[in-house]
């Protein structure tokens, strides 16, 4: 990765070599150093940079493509969904059309191998939890969560039957092979038939704890939206409790995230009061209690901004990134932006420290319809997949947000894919390793083999 002082048209020093005979016949001065000498001048050189705060920190650089060729026909869309676990050794990659793809790269590997595909024929249920098999008829993986080491998933398909369904599979200790322990997939109808409704799309958002001993399920359809929380003993999952808002209205749960502890659960409603959205934070006061902390809500509000289109917690929930990607900036419709919230001190609310938004932000960007952070939240990745770049329309752009001094978030770089076309939404989902090292987004409607929608990932370090 070049050095960001360097790419900016500065550096500290340079040596050139020169032979004798220029040295003794040119009509510069030159002075020959001693190695004690340069190295004092490194030193001297180095302080200065870092009493001003000066932080040397690379580019992201295009490393892999990923894409598959077991076409199911148009629409395929590999790439709806990515999830990434905490040390970015696995990568997950869902295709709307039935699979999800696992991907595993060792701390000594450059690169994601393909290790294990989960297919349509490995868990579709109806909403009674009865097993039918396969049948190309199904689509609509919308969400998938990896736990933090990487070895449980979480599938969310709310477009399955009536009512939408997920599935939690588990890596085997012995081999490659994943596997889904209980049989069957989760549904709303099988947890309160009191509550069950016809297009609950409960699977709609999906998150897994760190430890995968928890899991969060978004019914954002179900009236006015709920959050199905289940427990993990041994390789059984049961229905812990069921959240909804204080101020209930519609599609409460069109996003969920743990933080790495597990101490805050964030969920979005994106489709509240008409599409200005909301997002509610919710505490965890022992393991079957949850009860709401914070509505959060900005005040600039006034729009259809879908405030809670993503959302991104710190490690230990102190920082919340809130996407509101269909955000108005200085009358640029649908541009976008993410809100900063963080908890200060010993305050027990959040409240917003920074908004953030492309610096060439334009109408229609869609920036802040994924974003994801580090841990300690100093990287913040945001997906704009609707930006146009150069003469390619709606190519898609991804921007690393670094924080400076532990402070405010600069814009640091715009990644656009090296191959990149027209009309491939690069952006549409993004994953991010915890040490913020790793970035995998997703062209969704990427051509590949001739095949239009077929979709790409693109890693990069």
């Amino acid at each position: 990765m070049r050095p960001a002082l360097m790419r900016e048209g500065y550096s500290i020093f340079h040596l050139r070599r020169s032979s004798a005979a220029t040295t003794t016949t040119t009509t510069t001065r030159c002075f020959i150093m001693s190695r004690s000498v340069l190295m004092a001048l490194f030193m001297t050189t180095l302080l200065f940079i870092l009493s001003l705060n000066v932080e040397v920190r690379g580019d992201f650089v295009e490393k892999q493509i990923l894409s598959t060729t077991d076409n199911d026909g148009t629409f395929n869309r590999f790439g709806t969904s990515i999830a990434m676990s905490n040390d970015g050794s696995y990568l997950a990659v869902a295709k709307y059309m039935s699979s999800v793809y696992i991907y595993y790269r060792s701390s000594a590997a450059s690169s994601y191998t393909l290790q294990h595909t989960i297919t349509g024929k490995d868990f579709v249920t109806n909403p009674w939890g009865t097993i039918v098999g396969y049948t190309t008829s199904f689509n609509g993986i919308q969400s998938i969560s990896l736990s933090g080491e990487g070895t449980t998933i979480a599938i969310g398909a709310p477009k399955y039957g009536s009512r939408g369904c997920v599935s939690v599979f588990t890596k085997s200790l012995y081999s490659n092979d994943w596997y889904n322990r209980q049989a069957d997939c989760l549904t709303a109808t099988l947890s309160i038939a009191s509550v069950q409704q016809y297009n609950d799309q409960f699977g709609y958002s999906v998150a897994l704890s760190s430890d995968s001993s928890l899991l969060a399920v978004g019914a954002p359809n179900n009236r006015e939206g709920y959050v199905y929380l289940y427990s993990k003993s041994g390789t059984t999952w049961s229905y812990l409790t069921m959240l909804s808002c204080t101020d209930p209205e519609y599609q409460f749960g069109t996003s969920v995230k743990f933080s790495v502890d597990t101490s805050v659960l964030v969920v979005g409603a994106k489709f509240k009061n008409n599409g200005q959205g909301a997002v509610y934070v919710f505490s965890k006061g022992n393991s079957t209690v949850w009860s709401q902390q914070q509505k959060i809500l900005p005040s600039d509000l006034k729009g259809v901004y879908k405030f809670g289109s993503s959302i991104a917690v710190s490690k230990g929930g102190s920082t919340i990134a809130i996407g509101s990607c269909e955000d108005s900036l200085n009358a640029t419709d649908v541009a976008g932006s993410v809100y900063v919230f963080q908890k200060l001190g010993q305050a027990k609310q959040y409240t917003l420290t920074q908004r953030l938004w492309a610096n060439d932000s334009v109408t229609g960007d869609r920036f802040g319809c994924n974003v994801v952070m580090s841990a300690e939240s100093e990287v913040i990745v945001v997906g704009a997949h609707t930006r146009s770049h150069l003469d390619r329309t709606l190519t898609g752009a991804v921007y690393v947000f670094r924080q400076v001094d532990g402070k405010e978030w600069v814009q640091h770089q715009r990644i656009v894919p090296n191959s990149s076309k027209s009309d491939e939404s690069f952006g549409y989902a993004v994953g991010l390793s915890l040490d913020g090292q790793t970035i995998a987004s997703s062209g969704v409607k990427a051509t590949v083999n001739s095949v239009s929608d077929s979709g790409k990932v693109y890693i990069f370090k």
